[in-house]
């Protein structure tokens, strides 16, 4: 896997985003790794009486299944997975206040292999151990973790060796209007500009990122003259 491409909250809800999405990964020889979270569905499913934290879980699940129909439609073969599935992606449910998040993450990336030619579709859903150790936590899984998703790829990137990760435009025509970018950007001059395009969980992180829209992701050969946000 080569990158790994992010659909968070804002473009999970565009439909017109998600068909660009999908053809654009269909003329991909290579696909890399595709990463999702919730949506605006966990809002709807909330008014039904749910509490916050079941109803994201129920987007997410949801979403996977429904993304991965998508991506079918487009010609498109995914492996859909959630994180805790084969225990995969998991954390220690011992948290102190001063423990990050990596240092509670295990990546199991023997697991997270699929066919070449296919698109592996991670959810953001891990599994829970209450133990520390790999290869306990393999037979201690309870319950699922909503992972950030600045945290879960960072800890695939570092696992799996992946250095590009690829977040997507959340304004609205940015392929029609050819933005101009230049090479870099920065997280703090450039602020005020990416916060019209970017989650602030991901601007909040220290992580650099390549900026897309669905229309130059499609261009394989080109992904690394993506403008990078540092």
């Amino acid at each position: 896997m080569s990158y790994i491409a992010v659909l968070d909250f804002e473009n999970l809800d565009n439909g017109i985003f998600l068909h660009a999405f999908a053809k654009a990964l269909a003329r991909h020889k290579q696909p890399g790794l595709v990463i999702h979270g919730d949506s605006e569905y966990t809002n709807r499913i909330l008014q039904t009486g749910v509490m916050r934290e079941q109803a994201a879980r129920r987007a997410i699940k949801d979403l996977n299944l429904r993304l991965t129909a998508l991506f079918a439609d487009a010609g498109v073969p995914a492996v859909a997975m959630h994180g805790f599935h084969r225990d995969a992606v998991m954390v220690s449910a011992e948290r102190d206040k001063g423990t990050s998040w990596q240092d509670m993450i295990t990546i199991r990336s023997e697991r997270l292999t699929h066919p070449p030619g296919t698109v592996l579709l991670l959810s953001c859903l891990a599994g829970v151990s209450e133990t520390d150790g790999a290869s306990e936590a393999l037979s201690s899984t309870r319950t699922t973790q909503i992972l950030p998703l600045p945290e879960l790829a960072r800890a695939l990137m570092r696992e799996l060796h992946i250095e590009q990760l690829i977040l997507f435009s959340h304004a609205k025509g940015t392929d029609f209007i050819k933005l101009e970018l230049p090479e870099t950007l920065s997280k703090s001059e450039d602020r005020s500009f990416l916060e019209e395009h970017i989650s602030r969980d991901f601007l909040a992180s220290d992580l650099p990122f390549h900026l897309a829209t669905p229309e130059r992701f499609g261009m394989e050969e080109h992904l690394y003259e993506l403008p990078r946000v540092q």
